[in-house]
């Protein structure tokens, strides 16, 4: 009984040393690839903000212009009404 234990402790203990040897070496190998990667995404996620940003701006203008057309029609319509009564 006991030599089964330790002999399921030490495949555990090997197994434990496996993976941390292996993630030791695949963690740096993998993070050395995904760094152009990661700053390419950065890049374009920062494009996209700017371009929601000058969306934003350029819909922000076209809704003042809007409401500045709308109200130079109605001061228009109401000179035109008191000009016909």
């Amino acid at each position: 009984m006991r030599k089964t234990k330790r002999n399921g402790i030490a495949r555990i203990v090997g197994i434990v040393s496996l993976l941390t040897l292996a993630s030791t070496t695949f963690l740096p190998v993998v993070s050395a690839q995904m760094q152009p990667w990661l700053q390419e995404e950065r890049m374009r996620q920062m494009y996209d903000r700017q371009q929601l940003l000058m969306w934003q701006q350029q819909e922000q203008m076209r809704q003042m212009y809007d409401r500045q057309q709308l109200l130079m029609w109605q001061q228009q319509e109401r000179l035109r009404q008191m000009y016909q009564r």
